[in-house]
């Protein structure tokens, strides 16, 4: 047995085992077989901490893709202030609440970054497009060169492309510690630098202990939210038909849908979920629906906590959105995960396996409700009423 981390994780064994008593009594059984596996096999998508928090320390930065009025983006966010609540965020277009300051502002500026402070990359799926990597590899460069520590925490790397995998290289050659967020991106690390990174849970996984405190409000009729992404015309089409197809009749338990959106972007209306909201709904002819809002649309929640509060009102998701996966796991819903043939999707079915959790082609999604919807009237069964 050994409770030393691997390279690349930040992991402080005795202070796990004091404040997880739990986890230090399985392991001193046998049961489990050590601390830092339990941490990497269970505890990151259980939102225990790794480490203590840090309170008082406002010296650390952390970039992602904040402040672009998406709630996964800011659940990355609320994930980070468990273990660094007083953190300077970089946002993108405008801050939700606390410290924070536009990246070039740090770039702009030769003593922005100190001694001792900590840079934190991550988390999020950030390799998307050369500038930005290009960008959290200028911050780096700029925090190292004022004696500053550098960490890329829970990356999520599925969208990176060989057409910057130089400046990847660069990046991860400057990290003190390295951790991404799923076994896909693990491999794609490897593949480009020779470096393996641990797997640690998206960051919004740390907002478990959130989740109690919430309400449980069991719905009158059946409730399945839909969490849409940005998509494509044959995606939308299939959605549209599946909502027309479920929508025409009363089923005995009031089967309806809510449209839940994640992202309402400030300047990209490809991924405004509340317009794609709009055109589903249009498309779906509700005014030949049981009711009107037997597909009805919820209103945007910038808040991870509000975005929570609307998950405890559903009894099953169909979801398109990495992290809206993570909050239906969070709150124990059966889920329906649609693009199971993109390395996103997959990533997460394949990390998070679960009898609760299902998985789909948008081209398919009319056959597989079937099945999912009897998981969700048998989950639904065992609520007791209040």
């Amino acid at each position: 047995m050994t409770n030393s981390p691997p390279a690349g994780l930040r992991f402080d064994a005795k202070w796990y085992a004091e404040t997880y008593p739990d986890v230090a009594r399985a392991v001193r059984s046998g049961g489990v077989r050590s601390l830092v596996s339990h941490y990497l096999d269970h505890g990151s998508r259980e939102g225990r901490l790794p480490f203590p928090p840090e309170p008082q320390n406002d010296r650390v930065f952390v970039y992602g893709s904040f402040g672009s009025n998406n709630v996964g983006d800011e659940a990355i966010l609320e994930g980070v202030r468990t273990l660094f609540p007083a953190c300077h965020q970089f946002y993108l277009n405008k801050k939700r609440n606390g410290n924070g300051s536009f990246p070039h502002r740090a770039l702009e500026n030769p003593d922005f970054f100190r001694p001792n402070d900590l840079l934190i990359l991550g988390g999020g799926g950030l390799l998307y497009d050369r500038p930005t990597v290009q960008l959290m590899l200028d911050l780096a460069r700029a925090a190292r060169a004022r004696g500053a520590e550098v960490d890329i925490q829970r990356l999520g790397c599925e969208a990176a492309s060989p057409d910057y995998h130089d400046v990847i290289r660069d990046l991860f050659a400057l990290a003190r510690f390295a951790t991404v967020r799923s076994t896909i991106s693990q491999r794609i690390i490897h593949d480009i630098t020779g470096r393996l990174c641990p797997v640690e849970m998206d960051f919004a996984f740390n907002l478990q202990r959130q989740v109690p405190s919430i309400p449980r409000l069991v719905q009158e009729d059946l409730t399945i939210g839909i969490v849409t992404a940005s998509m494509g015309e044959a995606d939308r089409a299939s959605v549209t038909a599946f909502l027309r197809h479920e929508t025409r009749h009363r089923t005995p338990d009031g089967l309806r849908f809510v449209h839940i959106p994640h992202s309402r972007s400030y300047f990209n209306a490809m991924n405004n979920d509340c317009i794609l909201g709009e055109q589903l709904w249009c498309g779906a002819h509700m005014q030949s629906a049981w009711a009107e809002d037997a597909f009805a649309l919820w209103p945007f929640q910038q808040d991870p906590s509000g975005a929570l509060a609307q998950y405890r009102k559903l009894d099953g998701v169909i979801s398109f959105r990495y992290h809206s996966m993570i909050f239906a796991r969070l709150c124990n819903l059966p889920t329906l995960a649609v693009g199971a043939e993109l390395p996103k999707i997959a990533s997460f079915v394949d990390d998070n396996p679960s009898p609760l959790l299902h998985a789909t082609a948008a081209d398919n999604l009319q056959t597989a409700f079937a099945p999912f919807l009897q998981l969700v009237r048998a989950e639904r069964s065992k609520i007791k009423p209040r």
